[in-house]
């Protein structure tokens, strides 16, 4: 497996884009045109038909380097790359799907607890007078609970089980 940072470190070093494809007719008797050059958008020659890399320019050693390096190693770890982001996108879909069923899933869980604490609402007064020590938030009611019992035993069963999980 390549190494992604160190492929862009190379694409770092070339010269700096947008490159551009120079065409010019080859051949004798039947002429076709064909990509011959590459330059950068200064008109530096980054690929040169007469010669490779930039022959007879303005031009460092390590920019012709940098430059041979990099359309090697875009070659090799351009193909990579798309496999491995094609790869990404179909996990990041399958993920998602994941996450949709697990979502589902909650709100399913949510109201079977919701219905569980109804049903419970009808044999049980509200958690403040079934326990001592209720967790933070559950029932405000004092002496008398006049507010959504069904709803006060969700509160409690959810913060019982946050309780379990910290």
């Amino acid at each position: 497996m390549r190494n992604l940072q160190k492929d862009m470190e190379t694409c770092q070093r070339a010269t700096p884009e947008p490159w551009e494809i120079h065409r010019n007719d080859v051949g004798d008797e039947y002429a076709c045109i064909v990509p011959t050059e590459i330059y950068d958008s200064d008109g530096f020659p980054v690929v040169s038909y007469e010669g490779g890399l930039a022959p007879d320019c303005n031009w460092k050693a390590e920019t012709l380097e940098a430059n041979a390096n990099f359309i090697v190693a875009a070659r090799e770890g351009w193909p990579e790359a798309i496999i491995r982001a094609m790869e990404a996108e179909e996990e990041n879909a399958e993920l998602k799907q994941e996450l949709i069923a697990a979502r589902s899933r909650l709100v399913d869980v949510e109201k079977a607890l919701y219905l569980a604490c109804k049903t419970l609402d009808d044999k049980a007064d509200c958690p403040t007078f079934e326990y001592d020590e209720l967790p933070e938030g559950v029932c405000k009611g004092e002496e008398y609970c006049d507010c959504d019992t069904a709803g006060c035993w969700n509160e409690y069963f959810i913060k019982k089980a946050r309780e379990t999980h910290d």
